[in-house]
This record gives structure tokens, C-alpha cells and sequence, in this order.
């Protein structure tokens, strides 16, 4: 086993304004606040108050932390477990982005069996009984099925990558907060991390600021209620409510301006018990019981791109599988309205059609990705279509088939 430890590098560290918060504060209190010309021993008059040191002042403003820590934004480049990936991406309203390990992996030539060095581990979880047999057990399952989408299930989210999160201050505290109070297996690795890289670009120690409770921005991503499945709409808002396999929600939470639980309920320990939960297993299988909320059109509009061929929607992988989402939606869909509302795909008569995301899926329709099926609509293959029928075995498939017949016969 190959393990890599975590780091985390702050990348804008020339060009953040880390006091763009105060000087906005300022310009907003600019009838109260004001700089002294005739008192040397005052660096600010505040109405009736004579601030004598504006580093306190300043200090006293930022422990307020209101809207105002929104303003510096801050991007990092972080090499961890793709575990803590997810519950950075979770507060889905920071800018993400990571490597595809999806891809990465549909890439390995498997045919002398997987190599262990190729599937690098974060090294918090170096020596942990738990933890190394599952990616044992993930070993297994590649070199019994090659299909990244199928042995995924197995993958063990200590597995290590890169990626990237942008975020304000006032998130980044109030994240790093929630991780010391709900999940300090987590804060000790990479919370500190995050502290010591602002303290050491910047020069800001967020020790000093952090805060004693669950901020509401963050604590919206725990249920607060019973779970039971479901699927609704309240006025423009998508309620739903559903089991889902931890490697699909995975992909299900990177949806900006959505509220998605289920994974930090399952993360929640205290410092006494670090040592029982770091013996806790995640893995692509895991179950997790997702509430999710959105407006429609949003919601919509995911599942117009998981329409995409490139989607992880093959019905063998029941709750691991985006069918098990796209069918609640499309069951009483018709061809037309299949075409007309939810495919990706642009349509341009006489039977040519474009691909939206094609420069994300170009390797797979350049056959570079090994044992995933190339996208029929794109090659008008009938031949495409049965096999993704056979493969997937579910209503995306033969809706699939459809359209293919109909761009033959040039009616699209």
C-alpha cells in the first residue's frame, strides 16, 4: 500500500485582501466612524468613543462575525482523502473542483490485475485493520471487474487525491469550527492544517476567532428529522428524500445553492471517541439516508446533465446508480418530452446532433476509457444502444434507444 500525506496550500495568497471585511465596515459606519485630526492619542473616534488602539477595534468587529467575513475569498489546492472532499463539498456553496478519479481509474490498463501504488492512500488512516482490508477488498474487486463504475463500490474514501475549494473567511471559520466541535478526527488533520496555512500566508490566527457552536450555514448540511422516502414539490421547491450509496453521493453534492444532508450525520463523534470512529469504515457502497432540497428548475437542470451517457446510471448499481434518482423523473416521460426537456444533447436536424460536454467526455469517445460504453446518441449506433440496454437495464437505456432510432431516421 502506497500512503501520501495530506497538505493543504493556500494558492492566492498574493492577492487576497484579507482586510477587505474591516475596510468595508468602515466605509459602511462612515457617518460614526472617523479618523481623529486633532487627538494623537486616538487612531479612530467611534461616536463617543475614542479607540486608542485600532487593532482592538478591528479585533472587536471581526469577533462579531457577521456578513462582512464574506468578502475575502480564499482557494486552496488540498491533497487529502477523498472522504474530507465530500465534506468540503458538501458546504456547496464554496467553488469546487477535483481530480476525476472516475476517469483516472477507467483509464488503467487491468490486464496483468491492478497495481496497489496507482491507488495511493491518505496516511491518516496508515495502520488501521478496518480501513487497509476494505482497500484490499477494493483490490479484489478490480481485478474481478474492470469496470470503474462497478468496483468503485468498493473503493475506500481514504483513497487519496487532489482538489481544489475556494471559499470566503466567514465560511472557512465557521467549517473549521464544525469540524473541532462535531468531528475533531478531521480538525486535528486537516482543520489545523487550514489554520496554520492562513497563519503562516497571512498571518491571521483563526484559533483566536473561532466559534462554540454550529454556525446555521453549516448546520443545515444535519437532519434534524425523522427520514422516510419520498418525493415531493411545495410550490417551486423539490423535496426528496431517498437512499443513496456514498459514491453517488459523492457526485449528488455538487450542486451550488442546495441543501443536501446525510453524510455528517454519519461523521458525528467527540474527542473521546476519535479512536472507535477513525476504525469506521466509508466506502463507494455505503448506505446514506439523503435529504435534499431545491428549487425545481435547479434540480431540473441536474438531471438534465446526469441524462448525459457520461452519468453514472447503470441500473445494476441500485442505490450507487443516478437511476436511481433520473427514474422517480422520468417514469412517465415520453420520448418527445424525454428529448424536448431533459437530454443534454443539441438537436440540428437531419439526424446531426452535438454534444454538450463533449470536452469532458471526449476520452470516452475516443475509446480511451477502458470498458465504459461510448455514448450512442453520439455515434447514432444501434449496436451502442442494445449494449447500453444490456449493460444498464433501466428506462435511461431504452429512452436512449428512442432517440438513436428516430436520429436514423433524421427526425431529430
Amino acid at each position: 500500500m502506497r500512503y501520501i500525506d495530506p497538505s493543504i496550500r493556500l494558492l492566492n495568497k498574493d492577492s487576497v485582501d484579507l482586510d477587505s471585511w474591516y475596510k468595508v465596515w468602515l466605509k459602511s459606519r462612515d457617518s460614526i466612524v472617523r479618523r481623529p485630526n486633532n487627538n494623537p492619542e486616538a487612531s479612530l473616534i467611534v461616536g463617543n468613543e475614542i479607540i486608542k488602539d485600532e487593532n482592538e477595534y478591528k479585533d472587536r468587529i471581526f469577533r462579531m462575525n457577521l456578513q462582512y467575513l464574506n468578502f475575502p475569498q480564499l482557494a486552496f489546492e488540498i491533497q487529502g482523502s477523498v472522504l474530507f472532499r465530500d465534506i468540503l463539498y458538501n458546504i456547496n456553496s464554496s467553488a469546487q473542483w477535483a481530480t476525476s478519479l472516475r476517469f483516472l481509474f477507467s483509464t488503467y490498463d487491468l490486464s496483468s490485475g491492478p497495481s496497489e501504488d496507482a491507488y495511493p492512500i491518505s496516511s491518516e488512516y496508515r495502520g488501521i485493520d478496518s480501513w487497509e482490508s476494505q482497500f484490499k477488498a477494493y483490490m479484489y474487486a478490480i481485478s474481478k471487474d474492470s469496470r470503474t463504475d462497478h468496483n468503485r463500490l468498493e473503493m475506500p474514501f481514504s483513497i487519496s487525491s487532489r482538489y481544489w475549494v475556494s471559499m470566503n473567511l466567514k465560511t472557512l471559520i465557521n467549517f473549521i469550527s464544525m469540524l473541532k466541535l462535531k468531528m475533531p478526527f478531521f480538525y486535528d488533520i486537516y482543520g489545523k492544517m487550514f489554520i496554520a496555512n492562513i497563519y503562516d500566508n497571512l498571518g491571521l490566527d483563526l484559533t483566536d476567532y473561532l466559534v462554540d457552536y454550529v454556525d446555521a450555514g453549516v448546520s443545515q448540511y444535519f437532519s434534524r428529522s425523522d427520514f422516510k422516502e419520498e418525493y415531493k414539490e411545495v410550490d417551486d421547491l423539490v423535496i426528496l428524500k431517498i437512499r443513496m450509496g456514498l459514491i453517488l453521493y459523492s457526485q449528488f453534492l455538487r450542486q451550488r445553492d442546495t441543501t443536501i444532508k446525510g453524510l455528517y450525520d454519519e461523521l458525528i463523534h467527540s474527542r473521546e471517541q476519535i479512536k472507535q470512529f477513525k476504525n469506521k469504515v466509508f466506502c463507494g457502497k455505503s448506505p446514506l439516508l439523503v435529504t435534499y432540497y431545491a428549487d425545481k428548475q435547479k434540480f431540473l437542470r441536474t438531471v438534465t446533465n446526469r441524462c448525459c451517457n457520461f452519468a453514472m446510471s447503470e441500473g445494476s448499481l441500485g442505490i450507487c446508480s443516478w437511476s436511481n434518482i433520473l427514474d422517480v423523473v422520468l417514469k412517465d416521460a415520453s420520448t418527445q418530452e424525454f428529448i424536448e426537456e431533459y437530454l443534454p444533447c443539441k438537436f440540428c436536424g437531419k439526424g446531426n446532433v452535438k454534444c454538450k460536454f463533449y470536452d469532458d467526455v471526449k476520452f470516452r469517445e475516443e475509446g480511451l476509457e477502458r470498458d465504459n460504453l461510448r455514448c450512442p446518441i453520439y455515434f447514432k449506433s444501434l449496436k451502442l444502444a442494445d449494449e447500453k440496454i444490456d449493460r444498464d437495464q433501466n428506462l435511461l437505456s431504452k429512452l436512449y434507444k428512442d432517440v438513436v432510432i428516430r436520429l436514423n431516421k433524421g427526425e431529430l
